[in-house]
């Protein structure tokens, strides 16, 4: 307190503040210090469990299926009861009427139907599938 006498006024106020400052973090240190050993008393007990559990059953697995489920769905057939159905949505897909273009040829659709060819030996079978598919017979090269 000797020290404290000792000092003006404005280093008396700003002691005040830093007494307060450390007053609160104080505070807000031991609440959070009870926050972290009550989740670690959690944390332990939940080892804990687990550890009994891993006594209890051991380190392998053994699947016992349910007979529950087996039960209650042989009760609907055996009472003639009818089977809910899942909703099924129908729909049809539209297949091209036209077989596609011979292998190594290319279809393509710009407002109209070109059949490309890259080779000359390609020629013969590219203007029978133009013919064919109502296309305009062209080359890449």
């Amino acid at each position: 307190k000797s020290f404290f006498n000792a000092l003006n006024k404005d280093e008396k106020t700003e002691a005040k503040r830093i007494k307060e400052i450390l007053s609160i973090f104080r505070n807000r240190s031991q609440t959070e210090k009870e926050k972290l050993d009550n989740k670690l008393k959690l944390a332990e007990g939940k080892v804990t469990d687990l550890q009994q559990d891993i006594e209890k059953h051991g380190d392998r697995f053994i699947y016992v299926a349910s007979t529950k489920h087996e039960k209650s769905s042989l009760t609907g057939i055996m009472n003639n009861s009818k089977k809910k159905t899942q909703k099924t949505t129908i729909f049809t897909i539209e297949w091209p009427k036209e077989e596609l273009p011979a292998f190594d040829t290319k279809l393509y659709h710009h407002k109209k139907r070109w059949l490309c060819i890259t080779e000359e030996a390609q020629f013969a079978q590219g203007q029978q599938d133009a013919e064919r598919l109502k296309a305009t017979l062209c080359t890449t090269n």
